[in-house]
């Protein structure tokens, strides 16, 4: 009766584990919050140098892509962003490269 709530937490694992070594290789700086029983993945973006508003905003205008800021949870979530892991892994994949070269333009 499940088969497919097994199915579908399996493909956003399969994501979360992907975006994980994204991170952990190219923003080793970023921490990952584990993943416990969702779809959106809470990151430490306070290392970067940058408040979680600041990393969005950066993400937003610099890459396209839209995370949601920290902020929008309260206070507790000043440092963070949150990244929504329920999308078709071609989606992920296109973020993650547009991201690859952040670093390169020297804004983080």
């Amino acid at each position: 009766v499940w088969d497919w709530f097994e199915e579908v937490w399996q493909y956003i694992y399969t994501n979360y584990l992907l975006t994980k070594r994204f991170l952990n290789r190219y923003f080793p700086e970023c921490l990952l919050s584990p993943l416990e029983g969702t779809y959106l993945l809470w990151v430490d973006v306070s290392g970067t140098g940058l408040n979680g508003d600041q990393a969005a905003d950066l993400l937003e205008n610099v890459t396209h892509i839209q995370v949601n800021k920290g902020t929008m949870y309260g206070s507790a979530g000043t440092g963070f962003v949150r990244i929504n892991l329920a999308c078709h892994r071609s989606v992920l994949k296109e973020a993650l490269l547009r991201l690859k070269d952040l670093p390169e333009t020297g804004l983080v």
